[in-house]
C-alpha cells in the first residue's frame, strides 16, 4: 500500500523541527564529492550514490561534533560516516507514488551551531514492465515427479491483474506486492503424470491489455497416472440462454469422463484424438446469476482425477448507481443476486475414454439466501456453518472446514467492481487487499452455500 500521506505528514513536520530548532552555523563548508543533492529517480530504484565532505573553516579543522539527518530512512535511503565525509546511498520506497520529497542532513560544530543541507528527490512512478528474471531458474525445465522446480521468478511494475495457468499440481504462485514479482516454485507431486504441461503467466496494464509469458515444465512422472487438466476457459462468464466458450482440456490414461454440478444447461464433451477433449454447450434460460463450478473427472484403472471450471452466469449487462449497498440483504452486488445457487446436483452422464462420443449434463439449481454483511471497517472473526471469515490490516482470511470453492469481491462506494478472485481453498487462506487504493470498499465471499458481505476499510 502507498502510504503516500503518512510519509508527506511525517516530512513535514520533522523538516520544521530541524529548520527551526537549530542555530546556523558560519564555519561549515560541504563540498560535493560524488552524486547529485538534487535527483531524479523512479520508485524501487537506487539512487546515485551522494558524497559530501564537511569542514570547519575556523578553529580546528575537519572537527565535526555531531551530525543527524531527517526523512532519508522514511525514504528507504541510508547514510554511513567516514569521519567529516557522509555518503547516501540506497534504493527509494517501491511503493511510493510520483512526488517530490526533500530529506536534510544536519551537521553541528564545535560550538554546538549547525548547518542543514537539503536532498531532494523527484520520484516518478516506473512504466508497465512485465519480464521474466534472468537470475532466477529457467522458464523450461526437466524434473522429476516428487522434485522441487528452481524458483521461476518474474519482474512487472503498473500491473493490473495477474494469473498463471497449468502447472503441475503442487507447484504455487505467488506475487510479492513489495517486490513486485510472480513466483512459481514448489515440489512437484509425487502421482503426476509424465508429460510436458505448458503454463503461462498473464497480467492486464492500466489499459486492460493482456501480457503473456510462457514456459514449459516438462515432467517424468508415472505411467499410466491419469491426469486432466484444463488449458483454455477455466474462467468465463456466461449469459443465461446463451453458450459457453468452448472448455478445452488434456486428458491422460483415462477409462471414463464424466461431468458434474456447473451451471443448469445442456452441455457435452468430443475428442477426435483421445487427448483433447473439449465441453461444449449452453446455459439454461432460468439460470440464477451466479458463479457455478463445473467438475470433470477422469477415472482411469491407477486412480482418478478431476479438473474445476468456474462459469459465472448473468442475465444481461449490470447496472450500477451509487446507491447499491453491497452489505444490505435486499439490495444485489453489481454483477451478482441477492440470491445465489447452490452447487447444482450431479448429472449421471458421462463419457468414455475421450472420442467422438459426447458427455451430456442437464442440471438444475436450488435457491439459497445471502447473509446480511456487516456495516464496518474491521471485520472480527465470523464465523457462519463452520466457515470463518476475518479481516484486518488489509488482510482477508477465509477458513474452511473442508476444501472448496471461495469467491472474493470487492466493490467500491458506487457499485463498481474492483476485484474479483475465485480460488479452491484448503482449510485456511489470506487475501491480500493492500494493492488497492486507500479508501471503503465492500466486500463478498461466498463459499459452501454461504454468503458474507461486509463494509472494509483499506488503510
Amino acid at each position: 500500500m502507498k502510504n503516500l500521506l503518512a510519509l508527506l505528514f511525517a516530512l513535514f513536520f520533522v523538516t520544521t523541527a530541524a529548520a527551526e530548532s537549530y542555530e546556523p552555523s558560519g564555519k561549515i563548508t560541504q563540498t560535493v564529492l560524488a552524486g547529485e543533492l538534487s535527483q531524479t529517480v523512479y520508485a524501487g530504484d537506487n539512487i546515485a550514490p551522494i558524497k559530501i565532505s564537511y569542514t570547519i573553516t575556523e578553529g580546528k579543522e575537519g572537527e565535526i561534533k555531531g551530525h543527524q539527518s531527517y526523512g532519508l530512512s522514511d525514504l528507504g535511503l541510508t547514510e554511513s560516516w567516514e569521519g567529516s565525509i557522509c555518503e547516501i546511498s540506497g534504493q527509494i520506497g517501491r511503493n511510493l507514488v510520483a512526488q517530490t520529497i526533500s530529506a536534510y542532513i544536519l551537521v553541528q560544530d564545535d560550538e554546538g551551531k549547525s548547518a542543514l543541507t537539503e536532498l531532494s528527490f523527484e520520484i516518478t512512478e516506473k512504466p508497465f514492465s512485465f519480464a521474466w528474471n534472468s537470475e532466477s531458474g529457467d522458464m523450461n525445465q526437466s524434473i522429476k515427479a516428487g522434485e522441487t522446480i528452481t524458483p521461476i521468478v518474474f519482474d512487472y511494475d503498473g500491473i493490473k491483474t495477474w494469473g498463471v495457468s497449468e502447472l503441475p499440481a503442487e507447484l504455487i504462485k505467488e506475487n510479492d506486492l513489495e517486490k513486485h514479482t510472480i513466483t512459481i516454485a514448489g515440489t512437484i507431486d509425487e502421482g503426476v503424470a509424465a508429460g510436458d504441461y505448458k503454463y503461462q503467466v498473464v497480467v492486464t496494464d492500466e489499459n486492460d491489455e493482456k501480457h503473456t509469458l510462457s514456459g514449459t515444465i516438462t515432467v517424468e512422472g508415472l505411467t499410466d497416472v491419469t491426469d486432466i487438466h484444463i488449458v483454455e476457459n477455466e474462467k468465463q462468464t456466461a449469459t443465461a440462454g446463451g453458450a459457453i466458450k468452448p472448455i478445452v482440456l488434456k486428458v491422460a490414461n483415462a477409462t471414463t469422463v464424466r461431468m458434474e454440478d456447473g451451471p443448469p444447461g445442456n452441455f457435452n464433451g468430443t475428442s477426435e484424438d483421445g487427448i483433447t477433449l473439449t465441453i461444449n454447450g449452453t446455459v439454461d434460460k432460468t439460470a440464477k446469476d451466479s458463479t457455478y463450478v463445473m467438475k470433470v473427472i477422469a477415472e482411469g484403472n491407477k486412480n482418478n482425477d478431476t479438473a474445476f471450471a468456474t462459469i459465472e452466469v448473468v442475465h444481461k449487462p449490470v447496472e450500477t448507481s451509487s446507491s447499491s449497498t453491497l452489505a444490505s440483504s435486499s439490495s444485489a452486488a453489481p454483477g451478482s443476486s441477492s440470491e445465489k445457487a447452490s452447487e447444482p446436483k450431479s448429472s449421471n452422464s458421462s463419457a468414455e475414454k475421450p472420442s467422438s462420443s459426447s458427455t451430456k449434463s442437464d442440471k438444475n439449481p436450488s435457491n439459497e439466501k445471502s447473509d446480511k454483511g456487516d456495516k464496518t471497517d474491521k471485520i472480527t472473526t465470523v464465523a457462519m456453518n463452520g466457515a470463518k471469515f476475518g479481516y484486518a490490516n488489509n488482510m482477508l482470511t477465509v477458513a474452511l472446514p473442508t476444501s472448496s470453492m471461495v469467491r472474493m469481491q470487492v466493490f467500491d462506494l458506487t457499485g463498481h467492481l474492483v476485484e474479483s478472485l475465485i480460488e479452491p481453498v484448503i482449510g485456511s487462506k489470506i487475501f491480500s487487499l493492500a494493492h488497492l487504493n486507500r479508501g471503503n470498499y465492500l466486500v463478498r465471499v461466498e463459499s459452501n452455500n454461504q454468503t458474507h458481505a461486509a463494509k472494509i476499510a483499506v488503510k
